[in-house]
């Protein structure tokens, strides 16, 4: 299993669902950067890399907004690997 699953689930106690829901793929860079803020000093990027891969992105548009069909493609099409290159 990946390292930092098994930081996290370790932390929570087993509390954790490896999927995050977005409305864009802004929110997945968002919640790519502050983790990396938080454990880059204790994982490699190969680590970071294969934790987001394996992660679940679902599409969830916010609150009163309707689904738009470009966003969705971006959450679903997100390039874990190329955006985890350009930040770490």
């Amino acid at each position: 299993m990946n390292k930092i699953l098994d930081y996290i689930i370790d932390e929570r106690k087993g509390h954790y669902c490896h999927c995050i829901e977005v409305s864009s793929a802004y929110e997945i860079e968002s919640t790519i950067e502050s983790l990396v803020d938080q454990l880059g000093e204790e994982f490699t990027e190969a680590e970071f890399i294969e934790f987001f891969e394996s992660m679940d992105f679902i599409y969830w548009p916010e609150d009163g907004e309707t689904e738009v069909k470009s966003d969705e493609d971006e959450v679903h099409s997100f390039d874990v690997k190329g955006y985890l290159a350009g930040t770490l």
